[in-house]
């Protein structure tokens, strides 16, 4: 068959083609120019070889993989392509790269199912992506030990980089409550709520949530309960007593009435003027009367013993007179005691008296030693006087007021009643009540002191009294630790000082049966000011009680 890439000489005249459609050169006419025998036997056999090298290279073209097909400008040009003997791998040279292995298509096909079967066993990272989520690029399973026997779950990373753990349910149990268990302890604590005191019940301005209680106990062995002992948010404890331990600390109605029973009044059949008795016993030693005002302090007291009409009345008998003799005066008072008279030598007594018994019916009523220079006399004015060694007046009685000066005892039968209207106690002036060791301390303000820090309340009704220290500053709301049965509520408070340059001024805005409203002020060295800064106050608070 003719190949169209056989050289082909149109218009050449002694030209032809053989029986294959090759072409060669033809003698038109022996010995002539046009063609001859020597241009056939020379040219046919090189245009022979020429025809086979054309269908040899068209046979080459037609089996090789061309190295241009569809090439595009920046393209290289395949030059090579042969199996590697041993590997049995494709190497393909484009002049560029060098030698590259290319994979068959066998192996393509075997790698892709590979490839597909390994693929079925994965997570896609990328399953539901959107605007809120970001691709997973590695994920593995997390374990708590490093011998892999607890596993705790999955731990992935995404492309921002960032490890997270998504722990198994037996790892979440061991750090979170079930519902069933939440449930559960729900209804506990709702049950163990049930039982408890609210804290903040009722809370207002005036008030701060409790935040922990205690039962109180006066010893270690508890077993003598005193009150309740609460703090609240300002950090703060405060004692609620019981009714039994307020017994042991305070007054009752009926150990006041009691009292009152066995005192004797200071203020029965007081006119103007005059100044309430505070205190009245008897001196050891002497068994003298001693007694004390609010204005003139201890003074002696002198009562014949006896009436003219027991019959057991004496005169009165000196050891040793002034006149050496039994001639001193005896006079009867209004209220038939006899009183005895020294000698009227006013106001000095001469001689060596060394003791004098007035009016004694079965003991001395006065008795004087005069060895130091002290001596007892009428003077012209009435009164009946002693005098110290120094000369100064201790006492002095007159038919319408006595004075003393200095503290009185009164003694009788051992017992003894101090009186002494001038003394120090809490760092306040106030007067003393003495007697069987203890001590009783009235002072200008009305209250009435005792010696355990207690404070004595006047009362003609059942009362209800408490006494306690606080934190407060300027409106401050007090809450009394139970109500009065109303509004009549006496309450008297005091504000510690701080310094002299730190002086308080405690009043009350309101007092009801439930609490009070304190106005405090603090002197700043100008003025006062509303105190501000948390401030120790004690009150005692006195009512009916509900």
């Amino acid at each position: 068959m003719a190949n169209p890439n056989w050289p082909s000489f149109p218009g050449v005249p002694n030209m032809s083609l053989d029986g294959d459609g090759r072409p060669q050169a033809q003698d038109l006419i022996p010995g002539k120019q046009l063609g001859t025998p020597l241009n056939a036997a020379f040219f046919n056999p090189i245009l022979g070889k020429v025809c086979d090298l054309s269908d040899q290279i068209d046979a080459e073209n037609n089996a090789a993989i061309s190295g241009t097909l569809d090439l595009a400008p920046g393209d290289h040009q395949g030059l090579g392509l042969h199996t590697q003997g041993g590997s049995n791998a494709v190497l393909y040279n484009d002049g560029v790269n060098g030698w590259r292995p290319l994979a068959l298509n066998a192996d393509l096909q075997a790698e892709s199912q590979r490839a597909q079967a390994a693929e079925s066993q994965l997570v896609l990272g990328t399953k539901g992506l959107d605007d809120y989520s970001l691709k997973v690029t590695g994920i593995k399973s997390q374990y708590s030990d490093t011998s892999k026997n607890n596993p705790i779950g999955i731990e992935y990373m995404d492309d921002a980089g960032v490890f997270q753990l998504a722990i198994t349910r037996d790892f979440a149990d061991t750090l979170y409550a079930s519902q069933s268990a939440l449930q559960a302890e729900t209804q506990r604590a709702q049950t163990a709520e049930g039982q408890l005191v609210l804290g903040t019940q009722g809370v207002d301005d005036y008030s701060l949530r409790i935040t922990g209680i205690k039962s109180q106990y006066s010893d270690t062995a508890k077993k003598n309960p005193v009150g309740i002992e609460y703090m609240d948010d300002a950090g703060l404890y405060q004692l609620a007593i019981t009714r039994d331990y307020a017994d042991t600390l305070y007054a009752s109605r009926s150990d006041l009435q009691n009292a009152a029973s066995q005192a004797v009044s200071g203020t029965l059949g007081l006119a103007s003027g005059d100044q309430p008795g505070i205190g009245l016993h008897t001196q050891g030693g002497s068994n003298a009367v001693l007694y004390n005002d609010s204005a003139n302090g201890w003074r002696y007291l002198v009562v014949g013993e006896g009436n003219n009409t027991d019959g057991a009345v004496r005169a009165a008998v000196f050891s040793a007179g002034a006149n050496g003799d039994r001639s001193s005066p005896t006079f009867i008072d209004g209220d038939g005691h006899y009183i005895g008279l020294l000698p009227a030598q006013n106001p000095v007594v001469n001689g060596a008296l060394k003791t004098d018994t007035i009016a004694s019916a079965s003991g001395a009523a006065v008795s004087v030693s005069y060895d130091g220079g002290g001596r007892v006399a009428f003077q012209n004015d009435g009164n009946f006087v002693g005098y110290s060694s120094s000369g100064g007046v201790n006492f002095a009685l007159g038919s319408s007021s006595c004075t003393l000066n200095g503290p009185l005892m009164i003694n009788n039968n051992g017992g003894s009643l101090g009186l002494n209207p001038n003394t120090t106690f809490n760092g306040q002036m106030r007067g003393q009540i003495s007697w069987g060791g203890r001590s009783w301390y009235p002072g200008g303000d009305g209250l009435i002191m005792v010696d355990n820090g207690n404070i004595l309340a006047e009362a003609i009704s059942p009362t209800l009294t408490y006494r306690f220290t606080l934190q407060v500053v300027h409106g401050s709301r007090l809450v009394w630790p139970r109500q009065f049965a109303d509004d009549n509520v006496q309450i008297a408070g005091m504000a510690k000082d701080g310094s002299t340059d730190n002086v308080h001024i405690l009043n009350l805005f309101s007092v009801d049966r439930y609490g009070a409203v304190v106005s405090l002020n603090v002197w700043n060295g100008s003025g006062l000011i509303n105190e501000t800064a948390s401030t120790t106050a004690t009150f005692i608070v006195t009512g009916s009680p509900l």
